[in-house]
């Protein structure tokens, strides 16, 4: 069907659980509350949206998380979603690391393709942004995925100082394998917003002193927004998705069913249906899908990340929780919140007035709190240069007074 703004709604990413083996920085860096198995929606209650869905003309379906692999059930369910009579195509999003176990499974059921979630190709590096070591899983995964014949594609968040140096290796995956390899601005959303990525106008230039000759291509490499790139002697595409610089809402094909049984018209805004609360109170399949063709007419006409929400609020969840990876842009200024902003630009001004004085902090003073902010309040915020260079300047001055001790009138135990 068409929403309101004459865009064909044919492709629905369904989220069976915000749950996930992997604690990446920039999406789930810690523990957070998980969903009560009571409120996550059945797998029974999916596959009736899911087929009242074909009947609105849905007919591609994404199953993603959190990870889908780590819920008992998700290959059944993928078997049984792809026998819905509506069903033209099942795709899977994966961290990879149960990849290689069900590929079997995967293979068996027709599953029509795989993204895999990989940003580096460092183990160390790997630990470093998921907090695991499975590294070697991960790849082992995807290689046995292209080479048992299923579409296989790598999406990979670049992040800046932390392995946005492994493009060109990233990118030589697409020349040595038939995958495809596809880059995606870092998303404004939860932990995201403490990053800084990349997008295709930064990245396409650069990739042009290596490769002159490539070409843009028209093909058709999936459901989704993504650009592709070819490249003389690759196996594979290289594809670029930016939902901010290269925003593409006009263009947008896709709703979305959170873990919890929202129907999400659009990742930015907070609003939609619980389709969740109407199954619960036995609404019948006419009710159901009046709802979701209601819910589809209203979807937003684009998103409105750094400006004004003009149709709703802003969602707030964290990206696993929606369903997906944190994934979208290059922030402004610095990529952090003003409370951020305002506590480093203090904490330079009192150093720097230490300093200039013949004053002394004494370490629990300062640093102290300090450091349980960085570890309390915002944890990715220690590792920001600006806030390594503030903490460097208050340390230096520390090392000057205790090597120069003598006291001033307004030393501070």
């Amino acid at each position: 069907m068409k929403d309101s703004h004459g865009r064909t709604i044919d492709y629905i990413r369904i989220s069976i659980t915000d749950r996930c083996n992997l604690r990446c920085r920039y999406c789930m860096p810690e523990d957070i509350p998980s969903i009560s198995h009571e409120e996550i929606l059945r797998f029974e209650d999916i596959l009736r949206i899911c087929r009242l869905a074909g009947r609105l003309g849905i007919r591609k379906f994404k199953v993603t998380g959190g990870e889908p692999l780590v819920r008992r059930g998700c290959l059944p369910f993928l078997k049984e979603l792809k026998a819905l009579p509506d069903t033209e195509q099942v795709t899977l999003t994966t961290n990879g690391v149960f990849l290689k176990d069900y590929l079997p499974e995967l293979q068996a059921l027709g599953i029509d393709g795989v993204n895999v979630s990989l940003d580096t190709l460092n183990p160390d590096t790997f630990q470093y942004i998921t907090g695991r070591t499975d590294f070697a899983r991960v790849m082992d995964g995807i290689l046995s995925c292209q080479a048992c014949g299923i579409r296989t594609k790598i999406n990979s968040v670049l992040l800046k100082g932390v392995n946005d140096h492994e493009f060109w290796d990233l990118i030589q995956l697409a020349r040595d394998y038939p995958l495809d390899v596809r880059f995606i601005e870092i998303m404004p959303i939860g932990y995201g917003r403490d990053f800084q990525g990349y997008d295709r106008s930064s990245l396409l230039p650069l990739l042009a002193t290596r490769y002159p000759d490539y070409e843009v291509t028209k093909k058709t490499r999936g459901n989704g927004p993504a650009s592709y790139i070819s490249i003389p002697g690759f196996q594979g595409y290289i594809g670029f998705i930016d939902a901010i610089h290269g925003k593409f809402c006009h263009q947008c094909n896709r709703i979305r069913l959170t873990s919890d049984g929202m129907l999400k018209l659009c990742l930015y805004y907070n609003n939609g249906i619980n389709i969740k609360e109407m199954i619960r109170k036995q609404a019948d399949d006419d009710e159901l899908l009046t709802a979701m063709q209601d819910a589809i007419l209203r979807k937003p006409a684009e998103h409105q990340f750094f400006h004004t929400a003009l149709e709703g609020g802003e969602e707030l969840r964290k990206m696993s929780q929606i369903g997906g990876r944190a994934c979208a842009t290059k922030l402004p200024v610095s990529g952090w919140k003003a409370a951020d902003r305002q506590f480093c630009i203090l904490l330079n001004f009192f150093c720097l007035y230490l300093c200039a004085s013949d004053q002394r902090p004494g370490f629990c003073h300062c640093y102290i709190p300090a450091l349980l902010f960085q570890q309390t309040v915002r944890p990715s915020f220690g590792q920001r240069t600006d806030v390594r260079m503030t903490f460097l300047l208050f340390c230096l001055h520390l090392q000057h007074r205790v090597a120069d001790p003598k006291p001033g009138p307004g030393r501070i135990l």
